[in-house]
Order: C-alpha cells, then sequence, then structure tokens
C-alpha cells in the first residue's frame, strides 16, 4: 500500500495541511492526486445558497468563497484554499462548482480521479463568470478545489510534500493577488 503522513499546523485563521506519501508495494506508482475540496456553507447572510466564490489568476492559486456579493472592493465572510508552493509544481486542477455534483465527481474514483475543470462552474458545467472577472455573477451554493499530483513513485520511495492552507476570516475577497 502507500503509507501516507500528514502534518497539520493551525496559526490563527490559517489551517495548513502537509501531505506526504510513500510506495511501501513492489511497484512503480505513477500518480498519486489529492484533492482538497470544501463546502463552506457560509451562512452569516441569507442561506448557503447565496454564496459567491472567485478564483486568483496568478501563483499560487486561490480559490475563494464568500458570503455575500461579487463587488471585490467589499469585506465579506470568507474561506479561502490555496496551495503552499509558490510556483505551484504539483497543483494540476482547480475549481469554483456547485455542490453537490462537485463532491460526487470528486468521490467517484471508480476510474481514477476525474480532472478539476478549472473554471467557475455551476452543477452542469456551465461557465459562472459571465464577465470574465473571476468571481462569480451571482450566488449559489459554491464549492471550493484543488487538485495535487505527485509522482512516479518508486518501491520505497517518497514523494515531496503537498502543502496547502485553508484561511478564513473577514477581508475583500481579492480574485487577483495583484490588485
Amino acid at each position: 500500500g502507500v503509507e501516507v503522513d500528514l502534518v497539520a499546523s493551525l496559526d490563527c485563521s490559517a489551517l495548513t495541511h502537509c501531505w506526504t506519501f510513500t510506495n511501501r508495494t513492489n511497484a512503480r506508482i505513477e500518480t498519486l492526486a489529492i484533492i482538497p475540496y470544501i463546502d463552506g456553507d457560509l451562512y452569516f447572510s441569507g442561506d448557503y445558497n447565496n454564496d459567491f466564490a472567485g478564483a486568483s489568476v496568478g501563483v499560487p492559486r486561490t480559490v475563494y468563497e464568500f458570503d455575500e456579493g461579487d463587488d471585490p472592493e467589499e469585506p465579506t465572510t470568507l474561506l479561502a484554499l490555496s496551495g503552499d508552493d509558490p510556483e505551484d509544481r504539483y497543483l494540476t486542477g482547480w475549481e469554483v462548482a456547485e455542490f453537490s455534483e462537485s463532491r460526487e465527481r470528486i468521490a467517484n474514483t471508480g476510474n481514477g480521479c476525474a480532472p478539476l475543470r478549472n473554471g467557475i462552474t455551476n452543477r452542469a458545467g456551465q461557465n459562472r463568470d459571465a464577465n470574465d472577472d473571476r468571481v462569480t455573477d451571482r450566488g449559489y451554493d459554491v464549492t471550493l478545489a484543488l487538485r495535487f499530483d505527485t509522482g512516479p513513485l518508486e518501491p520505497d520511495a517518497m514523494s515531496p510534500a503537498i502543502c496547502y492552507t485553508t484561511r478564513w476570516g473577514y477581508a475583500r475577497p481579492c480574485s487577483d493577488e495583484d490588485m
């Protein structure tokens, strides 16, 4: 099998997970994928069906879920999910999608891990960022996901650490870190 090690740390409003994988089989493993997924259901204003979301343009890729409005200049309650590698070397996909389609698609690994959509979509896979500002145009039951791949791993080899952070708080839900 695969030996999985996790080191987690909490720093105020940021929870970081760092995973390593060791191949304990006698065969080479081509790819190991980890997909952090969040269905934040922010319920501070309205209900869970009016959450908004956004995605950064730069590296490292960050996906955001926030509670109100699509104005990146207005502070709001938010969650953010991002990789900790400043070059995103292991990031192979990201998405802002809709519960429960996203969860079911990610969890169904019978034919391997499904690729993420690399976009802001609804449950039908339709674009929900018509004005291309990297923020949802209206609220819905959004979910966030990133996909990191490592490999190949020879027998008894350990992967590099794959780390990602979940942040929460009240801030501007910037979708572009250069703003």
